[in-house]
């Protein structure tokens, strides 16, 4: 795995399907503690958006754990109502039009077709919380290779730098 040898895909089977209910949530809210920690700790321990190939631990930027980063930096940034400064929001544009682009990229690529019913603003969420069901690749398989992988990485990095 040097230079460009390297595999397309992250080498993880995510054959099994799982259903996923959309539904409106108290959880995630970016204006609460509990909101960040869900964000954050969904993930599995170590997440750092990345995954690490070969002998030598080569990082890529996986796409799947790219699009969470920058829904996790979406919330963080709503979360944080103290950057009203307008220098401090010009240099976060490049970033934002990273990820929004991004995932405007990624939902082209993979569709999900499934049908919702109605227009969401019209809803009483109160009420009317669950939406569609929808087929989803087993997600969780991958919260728990990034884990695995993490452990690897950071024994291996420790490893190097007392030997080295």
């Amino acid at each position: 795995m040097l230079g460009d040898d390297w595999p397309p895909f992250f080498p993880l089977t995510l054959e099994r399907k799982v259903e996923m209910v959309v539904e409106e949530s108290v959880h995630y809210d970016p204006g609460t503690t509990g909101g960040k920690d869900e964000w954050q700790y969904q993930r599995g321990f170590g997440f750092d958006g990345a995954g690490r190939l070969g002998a030598d631990n080569r990082t890529f930027a996986v796409s799947l754990y790219h699009q969470e980063h920058c829904l996790l930096y979406f919330h963080t940034e709503l979360a944080d109502r103290r950057r009203s400064d307008a220098t401090q929001r010009q240099d976060k544009r490049a970033h934002h039009q990273h990820c929004l682009n991004y995932l405007r990229q990624q939902a082209l690529c993979h569709p999900d077709l499934t049908l919702e019913p109605g227009d969401f603003t019209t809803r009483d969420f109160d009420v009317e919380r669950v939406g569609q069901t929808h087929m989803c690749r087993d997600f969780e398989t991958a919260w728990d290779r990034n884990t695995e992988s993490w452990v690897e990485w950071y024994q291996f990095w420790n490893y190097t730098r007392v030997v080295h």
